[in-house]
């Protein structure tokens, strides 16, 4: 949709109760046309947002393109996105991305941190280091692995977004 629709859609779904727009680096002009949308109103809904970025330096750049584009001061839940086994090590060693974010929390440029994967596995992982504010993980009518992983979270104190909850 263009920028105009996706004022419409998102003051719809202010209408209709909604508060939490969970959106993404990678996903085209989402960031410029949602931040464009709550320009007037920046924190009437929770702003999620993520990145592939996988090294320090990379990441630092993508959060203050986030914050640029989104049109605002802070974002309330910086997700690292799709982690997979490949990249998990470099992810949290001293050049890697969860650096950037710890270090953006602390200067109050997020709010939280999360991760979000297609891997269990890696997010038991994840869970098990207390880095994590949320996870993000597939789940569905026919997706239905991430329940045990959703239960280790929530026993965690952690929160849980579903990933492709309509299939």
């Amino acid at each position: 949709i263009d920028s105009a629709e996706c004022k419409a859609v998102i003051k719809q779904a202010k209408n209709s109760g909604i508060n939490f727009i969970d959106t993404a680096v990678g996903y085209t002009v989402s960031e410029e046309d949602i931040g464009e949308a709550l320009k007037e109103d920046p924190h009437s809904f929770f702003v999620a947002t993520k990145s592939m970025a996988r090294t320090y330096d990379s990441m630092k750049t993508d959060i203050l393109s986030s914050l640029t584009r989104l049109q605002r001061q802070y974002i309330d839940l910086y997700q690292i996105h799709n982690l997979g086994e490949p990249d998990y090590e470099l992810v949290f060693s001293e050049n890697g991305a969860l650096r950037a974010l710890k270090e953006a929390k602390e200067k109050g440029l997020i709010k939280a941190i999360g991760i979000t994967s297609h891997n269990a596995s890696v997010l038991d992982k994840a869970i098990d280091t207390n880095e994590f504010a949320t996870i993000q993980f597939p789940f569905n009518i026919v997706e239905n692995q991430g329940e045990d992983i959703f239960k280790k979270a929530k026993a965690n104190g952690m929160g849980t977004i579903v990933m492709k909850p309509l299939a």
